[in-house]
């Protein structure tokens, strides 16, 4: 195929079906997957929840290596991303840097991969990463199991277990109070 020939088909892109807001990004196919999947997915993960938390990605249009000069070895897609405001009452930032921290080392239960890098990642908002009992008692308050792993959650279960693990934790910061020896009369 001629380069005149390659560009009139990456031109063809059916413009009817770009959204005005939407931002559009060349990616490798295995990138772009990456930035629209969803839990279960091959390629889930990190990049999949962070892209998620700020907008909708959908592929608008795939692109033959071909369409490129020199030709690379991989094809390409063209991924549109529709901004989304954040709907959930906990921080976007803490949500982020709990699953910066779990998806560091995959396929480990959260437990493990929050409590092993919590003496060399900087604090996760006020109250700093949790300890594998704060883990376990925010996993359970959503009804998820200890073995819980970090691509099994979405980013709704994603806001949810933050949101647990911020009270677990606020809750172990109150002071307690003890009733002193009665008096009896």
């Amino acid at each position: 195929m001629t380069e005149p020939d390659a560009r009139q088909r990456v031109d063809r892109v059916r413009v009817d079906r770009v959204d005005p807001g939407e931002r559009h990004l060349g990616h490798g196919v295995d990138q772009g997957g990456r930035g629209r999947a969803q839990v279960g997915d091959e390629l889930y993960g990190a990049v999949s929840l962070k892209v998620a938390a700020y907008a909708q990605a959908r592929v608008v249009a795939r692109v033959s290596s071909n369409a490129f000069i020199p030709v690379p070895r991989v094809d390409s897609v063209t991924v549109g991303l529709t901004p989304r405001r954040w709907r959930w009452a906990i921080d976007r930032a803490f949500v982020l840097q709990l699953v910066d921290v779990a998806f560091r080392q995959r396929r480990k239960r959260l437990r493990n991969a929050l409590a092993a890098r919590a003496d060399t990642v900087p604090t996760v908002g006020a109250t700093g990463l949790p300890t594998p009992a704060q883990t376990d008692a925010a996993l359970a308050a959503i009804g998820r199991s200890p073995d819980t792993r970090a691509e099994e959650l979405d980013l709704a279960t994603w806001c949810e277990f933050a949101t647990a693990l911020r009270e677990c934790q606020i809750a172990e910061q109150q002071p307690t109070t003890r009733a002193g020896p009665q008096r009896r009369d």
